[in-house]
Parts: C-alpha cells; sequence; structure tokens
C-alpha cells in the first residue's frame, strides 16, 4: 500500500496525464442524391432535400381517402421521419376486375438528380383529357368520378423543396 507520499506523487502525476480523447463517432453514411422515377406501389430509399437527407418515398393506395367507388393512389415523402409531401398521383376503381394497375388517370412522379425538385408529368396511355374525355362507362358522368380526376389533374406540374416541403413551383 503507498504512503501519504506516494498518493499524492501518484494523484499528481495522474493529473499531467492528458485524459484520453474520446473515440471518433462513425460519421453517417453519405446521403448522394440520384434522379428517380417512381411508378411501382411500394417505398424507395432516397436522398432529398437540401441539404440532402435520408428519406423514404412511397406510392401507395389511399384507402381513407376513397370517393365513393374511387381509391386514390398517392405519393409521399418523409424526410428523417417528418412529412414533406402528399400529393394523389392516380386513382383507380377500389374493386378492380383482375390484378394489375387499373388506374383511370396517372402522374409519373420524378425527382430530378439534386433531390429538390419534382416533376409530376401524365402518364400519356391515363392522360387527364383521356380520363375527361371517357363516354365507355357511366361512372364518368359521376360526381366522385369527376371530383377524382380533377384532385389528380391538379397535382400535374413542378415541385420544389423549400422549408422542410415540396411546395407547388409557380416560377415556370
Amino acid at each position: 500500500m503507498p504512503s501519504m507520499l506516494g498518493r499524492a506523487l501518484l494523484l499528481a502525476l495522474a493529473s499531467c496525464v492528458p485524459e484520453r480523447p474520446p473515440a471518433p463517432i462513425a460519421p453517417a453514411a453519405e446521403c448522394t442524391p440520384s434522379a428517380a422515377t417512381i411508378v411501382e406501389v411500394g417505398c424507395t430509399d432516397l436522398c432529398l432535400g437540401a441539404p440532402p437527407r435520408r428519406a423514404v418515398a412511397c406510392l401507395k393506395d389511399d384507402f381513407g381517402d376513397v370517393k365513393g367507388l374511387w381509391l386514390p393512389r398517392k405519393l409521399t415523402a418523409h424526410l428523417e421521419g417528418v412529412e414533406a409531401l402528399s400529393i394523389p398521383v392516380a386513382f383507380g376503381p377500389v374493386d378492380p376486375p383482375m390484378a394489375g394497375d387499373f388506374s383511370i388517370v396517372r402522374l409519373e412522379p420524378r425527382f430530378d438528380a439534386k433531390g429538390t425538385h419534382l416533376v409530376l408529368m401524365e402518364d400519356p396511355k391515363k392522360s387527364c383529357a383521356l380520363a375527361r374525355a371517357s363516354t365507355d362507362h357511366d361512372y364518368a358522368k359521376e360526381a366522385d368520378y369527376r371530383r377524382a380526376v380533377d384532385e389528380v389533374c391538379a397535382a400535374r406540374g413542378r415541385r420544389v423543396y423549400r422549408d422542410g416541403k415540396f411546395v407547388r413551383d409557380d416560377g415556370l
């Protein structure tokens, strides 16, 4: 057992030795934006926003917003858990006759390479003009059908990432 003098000497020496620096924190994985077109139902990991942050973009049927017989499909994007976008991009019958894409009208969401702009363009085979001109079915005359078409078609255009959200870019 060290004497009082020995303890004092050990304490003095210990105070001269610098503390060990903390272990470096591993950097978060790089988030590198790249262009992306979302066309299939499901979720995709992306880098969006400025500065780029990890995001999840999902294309999903929104059963909470059924309009009569019509089921909207929405594009949502969450950056680090915060919703930055929720917009209708398609709709079709709630009970389609077979599996597959039975969208009446559909927009194709495309994020730019920087992850700061989104363009919603019409699918030429499922365009707003075709949906509005439809006379093949009695449902084309229904108010719910017209509202669903109008809601999706109103979403066409460009969005820009600003203040944590994708907002309409009317500067075109």
